[in-house]
């Protein structure tokens, strides 16, 4: 131990002036420690899930649901057909393929899905119902 000029007592040399340029560099190092320890628990997280588009459209009369809809990776989207007057729903097509009305699904992209309908024939005589004025008559 060495006993300095103005009587403090000290274990060895100090190697740094304790001047205010001193002071201030433990001050900006304490600051970028924190700074560096608070980057580094952020910059810890889970990567961005990514989040897809779903777009809806209709041919054929009748409409479907959502028209558009943000969906994350994953995640289950149903969309709905809804026949106009005198339609059927036949099915999806596009990026999905079913004839499931309600139909579910997992988005893992982009998605472009038409609802197809057509004209109803409620007794199969190649008359759609819109225009058929026998309604009954048979095959």
């Amino acid at each position: 131990m060495d006993k300095e000029e103005d009587g403090k007592v000290h274990c060895g040399p100090s190697p740094f002036p304790k001047t205010p340029e001193y002071k201030f560099m433990i001050m900006r190092s304490r600051l970028l420690l924190a700074l560096s320890v608070v980057i580094l628990l952020t910059g810890c997280k889970e990567e961005d899930i990514p989040s897809y588009t779903l777009k809806l459209s209709s041919s054929g009369g009748g409409t479907a649901t959502p028209v558009e809809e943000e969906f994350v990776e994953g995640e289950e989207a149903t969309i709905k057909a809804f026949p106009d007057e005198h339609r059927v729903f036949k099915g999806w097509s596009g990026d999905v393929a079913s004839t499931e009305n309600p139909h579910t699904f997992e988005i893992y992209a982009d998605s472009d899905v038409t609802a197809n309908f057509e004209k109803l024939d409620s007794d199969a005589d190649g008359v759609s119902d819109d225009i058929d004025e026998c309604p009954e008559t048979p095959q």
